[in-house]
C-alpha cells in the first residue's frame, strides 16, 4: 500500500511505519511531515525484476 500517499499508482518505495519526507528538504512544515505528504524528490514506481511465486 501506499502509506505516504504520494503514488497515483497506490504503491510506494517507503515501507510502512517510515516517514514519508526527507529531513534535507526544508520546505515541508513539521506539521505536515507526520500527515502523510512525500517529499518531492521521491519517485515512485512499481518493480518489475520480481518472477511471481
Amino acid at each position: 500500500p501506499d502509506t505516504c500517499e504520494c503514488c497515483p499508482s497506490g504503491r510506494c518505495a517507503k515501507l510502512e511505519g517510515e516517514p514519508c519526507w526527507n529531513e534535507t528538504i526544508a520546505g515541508l512544515t513539521p506539521r505536515r511531515r507526520k500527515e502523510g505528504y512525500c517529499a518531492r524528490n521521491y519517485l515512485c514506481q512499481l518493480r518489475n525484476d520480481l518472477l511471481e511465486e
